[in-house]
């Protein structure tokens, strides 16, 4: 059993839906990534097809057609996914909320890399960092396997990285790749959203891990700016990868590193021939990683 908790809302009231599906990491990243839950539960049974608990917040009672229906559309890139709505019905919010805390268990995103809720006491660690993320305030606990895909690679050329590299975090969420730079060998870090309200969590995630002083946060697009940087990474959607591809390729020092994560396992044929397959002679890919339906890159910008 896995889960994903979300941003609660304030508005409305909370139903509880179930789904039944052959791909259910995949079915609660994309409603997570939508923004359309408020929190996720896979449960996988062995005499039973796998099912999706979740949640959803709305400020009228809708039928479970208008919910099928929603679902629909958001869930239309998968064509060959099996999806069923199983129930639909209305939940006592509190209950929910003390369901996944006392399930919410600090995780491992890579192997010198701990994220742990603000309940947990993990000691430090020797050997790697722990980070404290409130998975009440962000999307960003580390359950989502894109973040964990960002994270072992990072925390694997950090590992080999000589001296101490600047890095740049495209699209830096609740904070966590770029507190976990920093805390990995990193010096200077910035990391770029373009939600003021994200940047505000990722603030007070720094704060919370007195990392204030060592990290900068602003909402600069990244065609703004002037520098390049030793490591560039961006965890964010595919579509917006290869949007910003020239600006990604432009931000990353020569001998440098960029790493990319946020592909769907079924966009990677796509991704690979708008974005690594015309990439200058001077880049090449050093590195694939797929985790959970969802597969990350990294490529070195040659000197």
């Amino acid at each position: 059993m896995s889960q994903h908790p979300t941003p609660a809302s304030s508005d409305g009231s909370l139903y509880r839906l179930e789904i039944t599906t052959d791909a259910p990491e995949l079915v609660s990243s994309i409603l997570i990534d939508a923004n359309y839950l408020q929190g996720t539960e896979i449960v996988d049974e062995d005499d039973a097809s796998p099912r999706l608990v979740s949640y959803v917040r709305s400020a009228h009672a809708p039928s479970t057609v208008q919910v099928r229906a929603e679902l629909d559309e958001l869930l239309d890139s998968l064509q060959d996914v099996d999806w069923e709505l199983e129930t639909f019905e209305a939940q006592e919010s509190e209950s929910w909320q003390s369901s996944w805390k006392e399930s919410f268990e600090p995780t491992s995103l890579s192997p010198r890399l701990v994220v742990q809720p603000p309940w947990s006491n993990l000691p430090p660690r020797s050997d790697g960092t722990v980070l404290t993320i409130n998975p009440g305030m962000a999307f960003g606990t580390g359950h989502h396997a894109t973040t964990r895909v960002a994270a072992e690679l990072l925390d694997a050329r950090l590992d080999q990285f000589e001296g101490t590299p600047s890095l740049l975090d495209v699209g830096c969420g609740s904070g966590i790749l770029s507190m976990a730079a920093f805390e990995l060998g990193a010096d200077p870090v910035e990391g770029l959203d373009i939600d003021r309200e994200i940047l505000d969590i990722a603030r007070s995630n720094l704060e919370r891990n007195a990392l204030t002083d060592h990290i900068d946060l602003s909402l600069r697009a990244v065609g703004d700016l002037e520098t390049t940087y030793d490591i560039v990474v961006a965890n964010i959607r595919s579509r917006i990868l290869r949007e910003l591809r020239d600006e990604l390729l432009e931000r990353t020092t020569p001998g440098g590193i960029l790493i990319l994560s946020g592909v769907m396992v079924e966009q990677r044929k796509d991704f690979v021939e708008d974005f690594l397959s015309p990439l200058p002679e001077t880049w090449r890919v050093i590195r694939e990683l797929e985790r959970e339906n969802w597969v990350g890159f990294e490529l070195e910008r040659r000197e």
